[in-house]
């Protein structure tokens, strides 16, 4: 609608892990999130990792997140997420903090296959 602000209605909600940096979903339904916070391991709540799960994708007013399949540990500070082909792609902030103990300066691809 050019004329008018964009709207936009709620199909669906989900309830997500805390921390969640960025959400992908694969081909065959399966999201990947990433999660992290802190730079350092033995901070409190730290965490860096891509976590798999197989929600209900019925897109009823509440889908459900489901089980946790797989779990994939990453140096600390992973953000951003997307899928492109056959890889996933991983973007880091580390860099931008001097007392990272791991600072990533580059994308990471996983094979998703190998990681959904």
């Amino acid at each position: 609608n050019k004329e008018k602000n964009p709207s936009l209605k709620r199909i669906s909600q989900m309830l997500i892990p805390n921390r969640t940096q960025g959400i992908v979903f694969t081909k065959k339904g399966k999201m990947i999130l990433s999660r992290s916070c802190q730079t350092k391991a033995g901070r409190r709540g730290f965490m860096s990792r891509l976590e798999t799960y197989k929600p209900s994708l019925n897109y009823q007013m509440v889908m459900k997140l489901g089980k946790k399949k797989k779990k994939l540990q990453l140096p600390p500070m992973n953000e951003g997420i997307a899928i492109n082909g056959d890889y996933t792609y991983v973007i880091y902030e580390s860099p931008a903090f001097s007392e990272c103990q791991a600072p990533v300066d580059r994308i990471t691809a996983f094979k998703t296959n190998k990681i959904s």
